[in-house]
């Protein structure tokens, strides 16, 4: 309904914040952050545009984020807590050289923005890397962002509402290597 702007959206939009977020809005309201744990049919929920009471979007009180499981987020806030005890350092990947096929499929376009928000923000960084263009490859993200507390990526995000799990983030495909096409999968993160 969000998608193709369907006028209905609001009531059901409300609802489903009604359903799904209202029963803890108290507990919520001090709240900044919600890591929302989703499960089945959830993943296809946009909760970020539920409507709350006041006609105001979730995310317009709270950041959110998602996690794929309990364990997935209990790992994730052991790291945290790890990376939080370290200097803080930045890896950003920008405006990475997208395969045609892709570009077509998807009807996307080069970023060049990209190129000077990445630069940008890694100059604000004490510890910082950035890769642009070609450089900015899945092969490098997968070798140095796990070494870094902040990773910055300015690229296309492509959703596959069927199998969440196969959305991904466009990074430049490495030719001599068939792991690394240029999709950096959230299964594989």
């Amino acid at each position: 309904m969000l998608a193709n702007r369907n006028p209905l959206y609001p009531s059901a939009a409300r609802e489903l914040y009604a359903i799904l977020v209202g029963p803890a809005e108290r507990q919520l309201r001090d709240t900044k952050t919600i890591c929302i744990v989703p499960d089945g049919v959830l993943w296809n929920v946009p909760f970020q545009a539920l409507l709350t009471p006041t006609d105001r979007f979730l995310i317009e009180h709270h950041a959110l984020y998602y996690a794929p499981s309990l364990s997935v987020l209990r790992e994730m806030n052991r790291k945290g807590a790890a990376e939080r005890r370290v200097a803080t350092s930045l890896i950003a990947f920008g405006n990475p050289v997208i395969s045609k096929d892709e570009q077509r499929s998807a009807d996307l376009c080069p970023l060049p923005e990209a190129e000077t928000e990445v630069t940008t923000i890694a100059k604000n960084f004490g510890d910082s890397k950035f890769f642009i263009g070609r450089n900015a490859s899945e092969e490098t993200f997968k070798t140095e962002a796990p070494n870094y507390a902040v990773v910055h990526l300015a690229t296309h995000g492509v959703i596959d509402n069927r199998q969440p799990l196969f959305s991904h983030l466009l990074l430049t495909k490495s030719e001599s290597d068939p792991e690394n096409d240029g999709r950096l999968e959230a299964r594989e993160t």
